[in-house]
């Protein structure tokens, strides 16, 4: 009995702020990230501290009709995971939070916040998000507004839980959704259907070369995707005569993302770029991700920082795997030369690392790469050699294959300004985040 009145007395206030009848209808489905701060404290803007975010963009569902939305989770960069839940955590079949609207574009939801972590007893509560969500002919935008139950805002998009976690969290979750069941560029190809190729449902033409995805896909269609070149790119995200050049890789999206789309976290997902090699060796596979490993699967209780890479330093471009291998009938060389070109300018050449991967079974075992294996070739061009027989090559030894992982970042550490409040919280922050399991504050 008591949990249900302290139930309704945090949400019974807030209905009272329902503004009017709710303009947007329909299902739509999308994808959002989350992005939890933190605070020792009540939170303000210097003194919050961004913990983590989700390992990955996860998908949500919102019913404007019967006013509910459902947030999948995942794991959070700090090594547990996390749920949005239904009210109460009644349903077993489902978590399907409240949405109110507000008036001016903002839409509250109200619902249940979890994270399974043991060491702290894997602690719940009842919390709200407000979000402003937008229209336009590319679908919707949802942006996490500042919103405190007292109505002081704190600078930080989010609602604040106080006494539930180690720390007072704000989650954060912006993203964006398309209609259920369409087809918003009207190619013939559902929206979902395009994404789950990884191409962008908003575009005809994703990879921009005037042939159309749904022709680019070839005879077999969705089943069976057509990549000519046989490159790990299908023809629909590689532009031109790219599609028929091994030794190039074009329209390669960054941290797992869908070509120019992105729920805005991270600055650079959706953008894309592209990496060339030469003769004898052709790419077989190219993929990209964050720098972070899942541990939806494992055991919480082992502390683990799901983050990859140096502590400190942030990978914006996230992993970038490549595969290699000689082209038919060739004789495989000592070493490949690739150069990876950015849409945005990389890091000036004294601020540019280079980490790659030095064993395939560790997923955390990223080496800083020599000055002299790497090049800043120009604002936008990096150009690696990696040897057939050196530590970076993660291919089965004897094998005439290339394997690697690279992970380009900027040196951010030393020259840091922080404010005050900020400085003043850091040993505190890192002794609640060891509670927490986050071995790193990202």
């Amino acid at each position: 009995m008591l949990p249900r009145l302290i139930l309704a007395l945090i949400v019974c206030p807030l209905l009272a702020e329902a503004s009017t009848e709710m303009p947007l209808s329909g299902r739509y489905l999308g994808q959002y990230r989350i992005v939890m701060w933190g605070c020792p404290g009540a939170c303000n803007a210097d003194a919050a501290t961004r913990l983590g975010e989700g390992i990955r963009d996860v998908a949500w569902t919102w019913d404007f009709d019967e006013g509910w939305v459902s947030m999948e989770g995942t794991s959070l960069t700090v090594g547990f995971p996390y749920e949005v839940q239904d009210l109460g955590n009644e349903s077993d079949t489902h978590n399907r939070a409240q949405v109110t609207y507000l008036g001016d574009n903002r839409y509250r939801v109200d619902h249940g916040f979890q994270i399974y972590n043991p060491n702290v007893g894997n602690p719940r509560t009842e919390t709200l998000t407000v979000f402003e969500i937008t229209e336009s002919d590319s679908g919707l935008t949802m942006i996490t507004l500042d919103h405190e139950v007292d109505g002081l805002a704190d600078g930080i998009p989010g609602t604040q839980i106080h006494g539930v976690f180690p720390m007072t969290v704000q989650p954060q979750m912006d993203g964006w959704a398309l209609p259920d069941n369409n087809d918003t560029s009207g190619d013939g190809l559902s929206d979902a259907l395009k994404l789950q190729l990884g191409l962008n449902p908003r575009l005809l033409d994703t990879d921009n070369d005037g042939l159309p995805d749904i022709d680019e896909l070839g005879s077999l269609g969705a089943e069976a995707p057509a990549d000519s070149d046989n490159d790990g790119l299908i023809d629909a995200l590689e532009p031109g005569d790219s599609a028929l050049d091994p030794q190039r890789l074009a329209g390669l999206a960054l941290l797992g993302s869908v070509p120019g789309l992105s729920t805005g976290t991270e600055p650079l997902a959706g953008e894309v770029i592209s990496v060339t090699t030469a003769a004898p060796w052709r790419f077989v596979q190219a993929s990209t991700d964050l720098m972070v490993q899942d541990t939806e699967n494992e055991q919480a209780s082992e502390d683990r920082d799901a983050t990859l890479g140096a502590p400190g330093l942030k990978y914006s471009y996230g992993r970038i795997r490549l595969a290699l291998e000689p082209a038919s009938n060739a004789v495989a060389t000592d070493s490949a030369t690739l150069s990876i070109t950015t849409p945005q300018p990389l890091p000036a050449n004294d601020e540019l690392l280079v980490y790659l991967q030095t064993n395939r079974n560790e997923p955390d075992s990223f080496k800083l790469l020599t000055s002299s294996s790497w090049q800043r070739k120009d604002d936008n061009t990096l150009v690696l050699t990696i040897g057939l027989d050196s530590e970076w090559n993660l291919a089965t030894t004897g094998s005439n294959r290339i394997e690697l992982t690279v992970a380009p970042t900027r040196n951010g550490l030393g020259g840091i300004e922080r404010s005050g409040g900020a400085a003043f919280w850091i040993p505190m922050l890192l002794t609640i985040s060891t509670l927490m399991g986050m071995n790193r504050i990202r």
